[in-house]
């Protein structure tokens, strides 16, 4: 009787001891892009955001000219020919930094 109490005893402690494990994964690109807001440019593109972190997508005039994000690409500027709902776009494929923003 004694060692079923224990093994009794020793199963729920176990059993309550076990905690779930959570853990939430963000590159630092990511985490990055979400502080900032406006243009941001890395080696692998250039994006978007809103003051509130979210990323556009679709058109955007900026400054009197506008720009394609595509969102099927992460939201990522497009350039040169570009098809958009059937109908094809020519964007410049060396857009002026100095004018993005």
């Amino acid at each position: 009787m004694k060692k079923q109490i224990a093994a009794l005893t020793l199963a729920t402690t176990l059993g309550l001891s076990i905690q779930p494990i959570v853990s939430s994964a963000e590159t630092a690109q990511n985490m990055q892009a979400t502080e900032q807001s406006g243009w941001v440019k890395d080696e692998n593109g250039t994006w978007f955001y809103f003051e509130n972190g979210v990323k556009k997508t679709g058109w955007l005039k900026d400054n009197d000219r506008w720009y394609y994000l595509d969102a099927n690409n992460g939201g990522s500027m497009k350039t040169g020919w570009v098809n958009v709902e059937g109908k094809y776009y020519y964007l410049d494929t060396n857009p002026d930094p100095n004018k993005i923003g």
